[in-house]
C-alpha cells in the first residue's frame, strides 16, 4: 500500500509477519515527527485487528546519501517511541549496525559486507561438516 501524506512518501510493505515502513522527509526532525505519527496509526490499526506490534522487535534505520553524515547526538535529540517505549536505531554508531530482514543482513549504507560475512561463515561451517 502506498500513501502520499503531506508530500511524504510512505510505503508500507507486509511480508508474512514483518512490516516495514519507508518514510522520507526533507530533514530529520520532520522524519521523526511523521514516523511517530505513522507508528501511532499503525499501532491503532494493529490493535483494532487483534494484531501485536512488538516495540522490542522494532528498529529504526536511517538511510542517507554517502556525502551526508548523521549527527552524533541524533539519538539524544530525536527519538521514536510507542506506548512509552523507545524504538532503537540501528546503523553506524549504534549498538547494532545491521538488521536481519527476510534472510538479508541490511546496514544503513546498503552494503553487502555483513550479509556476505554471514553467508561465508555458514558455508565454512557446512564445508567443515562435510
Amino acid at each position: 500500500m502506498i500513501s502520499k501524506i503531506h508530500h511524504i512518501l510512505i510505503d508500507i510493505s507486509k511480508t508474512i509477519d514483518d512490516t516495514t515502513f519507508q518514510i522520507s522527509a526533507d530533514n530529520l526532525k520532520d522524519l521523526y515527527s511523521i514516523t511517530n505519527i505513522e507508528l501511532k496509526k499503525a499501532h491503532q490499526w494493529f490493535n483494532s485487528n487483534l494484531l501485536t506490534l512488538h516495540v522490542q522487535k522494532t528498529n529504526l534505520m536511517i538511510f542517507a546519501p554517502p556525502n551526508k553524515k548523521l549527527q552524533n547526538n541524533i539519538d539524544q535529540e530525536l527519538s521514536l517511541s510507542l506506548d512509552g517505549e523507545k524504538i532503537d536505531r540501528v546503523g553506524t554508531g549504534c549498538q547494532n549496525n545491521h538488521v536481519k530482514f527476510v534472510g538479508l543482513s541490511i546496514d544503513d549504507k546498503l552494503s553487502w559486507e555483513v550479509h556476505i560475512k554471514n553467508i561465508c561463515r555458514k558455508l565454512s561451517f557446512c564445508q567443515f561438516t562435510l
